[in-house]
Order: structure tokens, then sequence, then C-alpha cells
């Protein structure tokens, strides 16, 4: 069920202008980046 979390939150993010990307070595920590564009009033 992880994965469908991350393709939900992958779109929500993308939809606001950002991105997401992680590093992922095997058997370590993955570490997730996200990317949002400042809102301007």
């Amino acid at each position: 069920s992880r994965g469908l979390g991350l393709t939900i939150t992958k779109r929500l993010i993308e939809k606001m202008g950002g991105d997401i990307s992680l590093l992922s070595k095997p058997y370590e920590r993955t570490a997730f980046s996200i990317t949002l564009k400042r809102m301007t009033y």
C-alpha cells in the first residue's frame, strides 16, 4: 500500500507545480525530496 500512497503524493505535488524525487540504496534508508513553487498573492 505504500506504493499507492507515493503515487497519490506525486500526483498532488505535480498538480501544485512541484516535483518529488527520491534517493535510495539497497538495505539503507530512502530520502525523499519535495520542491514546491512559491505562491505569491
